[in-house]
């Protein structure tokens, strides 16, 4: 299934970030060049239910338990 909540998980950084940036990666704080704030609004408003129906709830949960904060 494709993901449809695109919040970044720190798992995911953790994975493609020494990849991207080996000498650099080490120095960057994530939690400030990362901003869920977005996608937390439109979850907060519905819009993802609204958009793909009820059956999102679910992975909206789980995807914001992975998520940078």
């Amino acid at each position: 299934m494709t993901a449809r909540i695109s919040l970044v998980a720190l798992l995911t950084l953790a994975l493609i970030a020494p990849a991207a940036f080996p000498q650099r990666t080490k120095a960057i704080d994530f939690n400030t060049v990362i901003d869920n704030s977005v996608i937390d609004r439109l979850v907060k408003e519905g819009f993802f239910e609204k958009t793909f129906g009820a059956g999102v709830k679910s992975e909206q949960e789980s995807r914001s338990k992975q998520a940078m904060r």
